[in-house]
């Protein structure tokens, strides 16, 4: 592309440095990982571990490399595939040598990866279950525009 626009590295082939480069440009232009930390941030307790920016790059990359979009590939992408410059990009902390460390780092994408979705989805529904018409009656509550300040959303930025 021209002008202020990306340029796709080429397909195929794995994750390149420059795919994980252009991943990581693709997530900060967007302006959403930023936004989501914030949603995220408490004042108190252990920091999170793995970075929003981290997650949603090593999905891009997936997607970049026609790969399935499963956080155990992107556990594999970020802690195990990435050379050390590409895995700075983003933020990660780390390799991992050994099957109980890879399953440690799992954690830290799985439990990252579904703060980004409570984030993304802050609707009063029940999530990740399959229920009945009536269990879904059962357990929806009915969200007023009033209760949009009870769930801490950011506000866009425009």
């Amino acid at each position: 592309m021209s002008g202020d626009g990306l340029t796709l590295p080429p397909a195929g082939g794995g994750v390149s440095d420059e795919t994980a480069a252009f991943a990581a440009e693709l997530i900060d232009r967007s302006g959403k990982a930023p936004v989501i930390e914030a949603a995220l941030a408490h004042a108190t307790g252990r920091p999170r571990p793995l970075p929003v920016r981290a997650v949603l790059a090593a999905l891009a990359c997936l997607a970049l490399d026609d790969r399935p979009l499963f956080l155990t590939e992107a556990t594999r992408l970020l802690f195990c595939q990435l050379s050390e410059t590409s895995r700075g990009l983003p933020g990660v902390p780390g390799t991992v040598t050994t099957e109980r460390a890879f399953l440690a780092a799992y954690r830290r994408v799985r439990y990252c990866f579904g703060a980004i979705c409570s984030v993304m989805d802050p609707s009063a529904l029940p999530k990740n279950r399959r229920l009945s018409q009536a269990d879904l009656k059962a357990r929806t509550r009915l969200v007023t525009p009033g209760d949009g300040a009870q769930l801490k959303l950011p506000r866009p930025a425009h």
